[in-house]
């Protein structure tokens, strides 16, 4: 059988050494290949993220990828991941309070199969809010959307000559598309979620009064938190990775070999092509957050740099509140 984590790992590191080459064909000033280094480094850390998530496997990536990273929702991504976490930490939290219950006076059972009956509520209640979410229109989603919308029709226009307009429409676009703004997007409702989920859990502790058994569930939560965290981090940047990657979708191959018909020759792509210059912008933007080392720190599952950790405890700051379980 297949490890995804470990297929994972080694596409994040060649996605690592294609932008090196990218970035010194650019220096170089060998554009088209630049270019086609980077959408390979793009394509390569958005498979390592989309294994990573087990949204994919190994067998059917190829086919459902190919060369065409396709759109895919934050929303649904996200709900996956939230789904994930309220089950493992409801799945411990339950079996607390049954072995607590086997001992427990009567009175004190009513009210903790009360308990355990709102955990599973709340279960439930994740699901409602999930179908809510993804049922919603591309229309009323906007934010992501509208950006999604702007840099597919740039990726029409992606090498023609840039001008002054263009060039402030890239500029815009990729201040738009960054880590702490898509953070942003998350659903409100996960918070809400997580808030009641604490409050859960503190009610549940006055039943539970075994010292070991309390640090194991407050160990499992915050556990599951950080892994939370990792994972949302992961979806945020998988979706920052399709944003820059979708200018190049339409112009693979154009990287590549001459069109006679179109008249169009890689030769002809220069500094002053559109797409040169969108890749200049996130060829910078790499190099100044460490967004692959970051992807690879995350799929390893080991956060060293500092630039990782800021998001992530950024991440964690949102999720949660201040209160602590008691």
């Amino acid at each position: 059988m297949i490890d995804e984590s470990h297929v994972a790992v080694d596409f994040i590191d060649i996605a690592l050494s294609d932008f090196e080459a990218s970035r010194i064909l650019f220096d170089d000033g060998f554009y088209p290949q630049a270019l086609f280094m980077l959408q390979q480094s793009l394509e390569k850390a958005a498979k390592a993220i989309l294994l990573k998530l087990k949204l994919v496997d190994v067998e059917g990536l190829g086919e459902r990828i190919r060369h065409s990273i396709r759109r895919i929702s934050l929303e649904s991504i996200v709900m996956k991941i939230m789904m994930e976490f309220i089950d493992s930490i409801t799945y411990e939290l339950l079996a607390h309070l049954n072995e607590v219950k086997l001992y427990a006076p009567s009175d004190q059972r009513i009210i903790i199969d009360k308990l355990c009956n709102e955990l599973k509520d709340n279960v439930n209640q994740t699901i409602r809010v999930a179908s809510s979410i993804l049922s919603r229109t591309a229309k009323k989603r906007g934010g992501l959307y509208h950006v999604y919308g702007r840099v597919r029709v740039l990726g029409g226009r992606a090498l023609n000559k840039i001008d002054e307009e263009v060039l402030e429409e890239i500029n815009g676009l990729m201040s738009e598309i960054n880590l702490k703004k898509l953070v942003n997007l998350i659903p409100s409702e996960i918070t809400k979620t997580i808030m009641n989920l604490q409050r859960m859990m503190s009610s549940a502790m006055i039943y539970i009064t075994s010292n070991e058994q309390r640090m194991e569930i407050h160990k499992t939560y915050e556990e599951q938190i950080n892994k939370l965290a990792m994972k949302l981090q992961l979806a945020i940047t998988l979706c920052m990775l399709i944003l820059w990657y979708k200018p190049f979708e339409k112009n693979l191959s154009k990287l590549r070999y001459p069109d006679h018909k179109l008249k169009h020759s890689p030769i002809n792509i220069n500094e002053n092509t559109i797409l040169t210059q969108w890749a200049k912008m996130i060829i910078i933007k790499i190099h100044e957050t460490s967004v692959l080392k970051c992807i690879k720190e995350l799929v390893e599952e080991n956060i060293e740099s500092t630039k990782c950790k800021e998001i992530l405890e950024y991440l964690k700051k949102n999720l949660t509140t201040t209160s602590s379980i008691t």
